[in-house]
């Protein structure tokens, strides 16, 4: 009987402890799998914020290229501008001497009243004749009869039909005044007559009607009238 005791008291034993360590084995093993679990995820947080930081950096180099880029392209575009300005005055000296005509004349302009910018063409229809018994053989004459200011037409017509030297003279039948151009010194020099019956014959007598009025143009068309 001593001996079927010991006998299930060995048996007990041996089932306790081979609970105990079951026990230890699960608990061990959950504690690993759990340290597992934390651990990927320690290493999953790190490496994304590895990546966050990387893709921050890349952000940032981006942005400075652009910073960097961007004076670049300014500098490049200011340096073309002052170069195809350039281009444009050589291939235009014409416009640039005008624009310094101009300037060289505004100091000098008072009382402005108008702009001759009109087409010589629109009243005239003819070339200009020579003027009988004109012993200087440099003055010309045309005739028109139109309603209009002549002195709005006189830039356009000495430049259609003026040579260096002349003085030519418009005779306008519809207001019976006769216009006296004259080129010196880079003015044009404007002077309207009243019209004297039958002066466009002769030299002696063309233009010798009295004055009434007085104008300068100036090479950029300003019209401007002088007092009498």
């Amino acid at each position: 009987m001593r001996k079927v005791l010991l006998a299930c008291i060995v048996l007990f034993l041996d089932t306790c402890g081979s609970n105990s360590e079951e026990n230890t084995s699960d608990k061990e093993n959950n504690e690993t799998a759990e340290l597992t679990i934390n651990t990927e995820e320690t290493l999953d947080k790190g490496m994304q914020a590895d990546e966050d930081k990387q893709s921050s950096t890349e952000e940032e180099l981006e942005t400075e290229e652009s910073a960097a880029e961007e004076p670049a392209l300014q500098e490049d575009a200011s340096e073309e501008e002052p170069q195809e300005q350039n281009n444009f005055e050589e291939a235009n000296p014409e416009n640039k001497e005008e624009e310094i005509e101009s300037s060289e004349w505004d100091d000098l302009k008072e009382n402005i009243v108008g702009k001759s910018d009109k087409d010589a063409s629109e009243i005239i229809s003819s070339k200009p004749s020579d003027v009988r018994n004109d012993t200087t053989k440099n003055w010309k004459k045309n005739t028109i009869s139109e309603s209009v200011d002549t002195f709005d037409y006189t830039l356009s017509y000495h430049d259609e039909y003026m040579a260096e030297g002349e003085i030519h003279f418009i005779v306008n039948f519809a207001y019976n005044t006769t216009t006296t151009l004259n080129y010196m010194n880079g003015l044009l020099f404007v002077d309207i007559h009243e019209y004297q019956d039958g002066e466009e014959h002769d030299a002696s007598s063309l233009g010798s009607g009295m004055l009434l009025q007085s104008y300068i143009i100036y090479p950029d068309g300003d019209i401007e009238e002088i007092e009498i």
